[in-house]
Parts: C-alpha cells; structure tokens; sequence
C-alpha cells in the first residue's frame, strides 16, 4: 500500500493512525445489513402509519419514513463512531467499526478524528437525531409545530452538510482512497440528506407552484451551486495547474481547460467573467428560488437581471475567443463537448427565461394599466 499499513488518503495519516487493524469485513457485508435495516425500518413505519386512526396521507407518511430513518442512522450508526475514539485499531471490531472503516475511505477525516467531524457527530447525534425522531411522533399526531420542527431540522441538516463540504475543501479536499469512495460516500452517501432537506425546507412554500415554476426552481438551484462550488475555487485558486496535491476542482479546471486552455492560463476576461459569475449571479441564482418559492414580487425582473447577465458574460466568453484566435481546444471532441455543450445550457435556458418572465411582466404592467382606467 506504498509504505503505509491503511487504505486512506492521504498516506501520511499514518502518523495519525497508529496500531491500525485492517478491515475485517468486506464493503458488501457492510453495506446489506445497513440497506436491510433501512428498508425495515421504512416499511415498518408506512405499515403503521396507515393504521393510524387520523388517516395520514401518503406523503406525510413517507416523511415519517423519512424521519425514522434519518433519525435512527444518526443515532444508532453514527453514535458508536463518536464515542469509540480507537475503532480503527480495535482487535476485536464490531459491526459499527468496521462501517467507519469503509466510510473513512470516502472521508479519511473520520478515521483521523478530525476536530471539525467530531463537532459536527455530536450535533447530528445530539440533536439532529432525537429532533428527528420527534418529528416522526409530531407528524403521526397532527401537532401543531410538525411542520416548523421539520423545517428547522432540514435547515440544521443543510448547515451541517454545508460545514462538512467546506471544511473539506479548506482542508485539502483530497480525503478519499479512489474516485469511487469519492462519488459513492463523500458526495453519494451525503446528497440524500442535501436533497431532502432542500426538499422538506421548500415544501410549505411550494404549494400551489405550477410546474413550470417548480422546474425553475431546480435549474436556478443547479446554476447557483454549479456557480458558486465549481466555478468559485477556479476564481479565488490561481495556481490551480502547478499544485503538487490537486484538490477535485483543480482537477476539474485541468480537465475543462482542454476545451478552452484560457482557464490554465488564466486569460484576463475569463477570470473576470468567472469571477461575476461566481460572486453575483451564483448567489442572485439561489435568491431567484427563495422568490419563486415564496412568490415575492420581484421574481420576475430578478430572473431577468440574472439570466441577461448570464447570456452578456457568454457572449463576452465567445467573442473574446474569436478575437484571441479562436484555437483554445485540443481537439473537436473538446469544442463540441467542452467549449460549445458545456456553456449552452446558459444560453439558451436563459433565452427562455427571460423572454416568459418579461411577459409576466409586461402583462403585470398591463393589468395595472387597465385597473388604473377602471
């Protein structure tokens, strides 16, 4: 294992990890005993939940299936974690120290004891996870603070992951033994609890949105993170192709800059584009969700500011790559799939959105006009 006795990433956590006993158990035998128990427990609770006397319905029934879940995983499967400060080089392993063993291959952070982890355990499993257990029995009984429990719960989740994404980016982001463990655990095992929780937060307000709003919702909450997370570390990161110990994002810049090599080589007008991009239109992206959610009135100018900065800072990128020669990509395939299908989406999405919110607009304006006569 190239001079150190542990499958983790990086290879001086050996330092960190004396006495290490490898894992007994293999990703399989860890994985279908936890998927069972989920599965049980789920089905237990839709079982029972449709015997209540109160007829719930089916989607507050699948939240408590949720919430028992959730709950459980925090407490029963993330508590021994906390409280076993030596699983990794226990001789006799349970069930429990062999599942962090695996996860560390995700997230070597866990297996290091790291301060930021621990902090964020004791929250979840103090808190988060009785919280959400409540929230199961506040569901079942109909009381009056369900719903205000359930969103302030899927808010404390989505700090949570917020803590654990950042804190790994500001501490080197490279935590996992493979890009498998990265997908599987690091972004995998943690997009349910992000997806979720975004879902349970915007619920109350979402009611009654058409369709078509509900879609805007998903693309401005694409675009705002795809922004601010993908594109904010190439701004603020300008050694990204010289570091001896890429992170993923340095690692994703490389790889997009086969399309346009004006990203290595840190081209004045990309930069400065990017760099709005990142600091405006990514924040006004997820404020444009906050006001289709909640209908604020100005909704619709707001996705008419965000998309015509979108398609000006695309049609910056394009002209300032005809006029620069027009020759920034290693091959075709690179053009097409990099330079031209990765930066479409901004514009003709935006074309659309724009042009049916300045209907919405106009036909405000024109309905004021005709009160206005009356």
């Amino acid at each position: 294992m190239g001079g150190h006795d542990h499958p983790y990433s990086p290879a001086e956590l050996e330092l960190e990890l004396p006495g290490f006993v490898p894992q007994r158990l293999s990703q399989g035998e860890i994985l279908a005993p936890f998927l069972g128990a989920s599965l049980l427990v789920a089905l237990a609770v839709w079982l029972i939940s449709g015997r209540c006397g109160a007829r719930l319905s089916k989607i507050n029934r699948l939240l408590m299936c949720w919430w028992a879940f959730t709950g459980l995983t925090h407490i029963v499967l993330e508590a021994p974690f906390l409280v076993t400060p030596d699983f990794f080089r226990k001789k006799n392993p349970n069930y429990f120290d062999e599942t962090f063993k695996e996860y560390s291959k995700g997230d070597s952070r866990y297996a290091a004891r790291d301060t930021a982890i621990l902090a964020l355990e004791v929250i979840t499993i103090g808190l988060k996870g009785p919280a959400s257990l409540l929230a199961v029995y506040a569901i079942a009984f109909r009381k009056s603070y369900s719903h205000i429990l359930q969103f302030a719960v899927s808010l404390v989740q989505l700090y949570g992951c917020l803590f654990y994404f950042i804190t790994a980016y500001l501490a080197g982001f490279n935590f996992w033994a493979s890009p498998f463990y990265f997908w599987a655990y690091f972004i995998g095992a943690n997009s349910s609890w992000v997806l979720m929780s975004l879902m349970i937060a915007l619920a109350g307000r979402c009611r009654g949105l058409s369709k078509t709003d509900r879609l805007l919702m998903c693309w401005w909450v694409f675009t705002g993170l795809t922004h601010i997370i993908i594109e904010g570390p190439f701004v603020f990161a300008p050694g990204f192709f010289k570091k001896e110990n890429p992170n993923y994002f340095d690692e994703v810049w490389k790889e997009y800059s086969k399309g346009d090599s004006r990203y290595v080589a840190r081209d004045a007008a990309t930069v400065t584009v990017e760099g709005i991009t990142a600091v405006l239109e990514g924040p006004a992206s997820l404020l444009a969700v906050y006001a289709i959610a909640s209908r604020k009135s100005y909704s619709h100018i707001l996705q008419v500011t965000v998309c015509l900065g979108q398609l000006y800072g695309c049609l910056v990128y394009f002209i300032t790559a005809y006029l620069d020669g027009f020759n920034f990509w290693i091959s075709p395939f690179y053009f097409w799939a990099y330079f031209i299908g990765a930066n479409s989406f901004w514009v003709w999405i935006p074309t659309l959105i724009a042009m049916r919110s300045w209907k919405k607009i106009c036909a405000m304006f024109q309905a004021e006009k005709v009160k206005k006569t009356k």
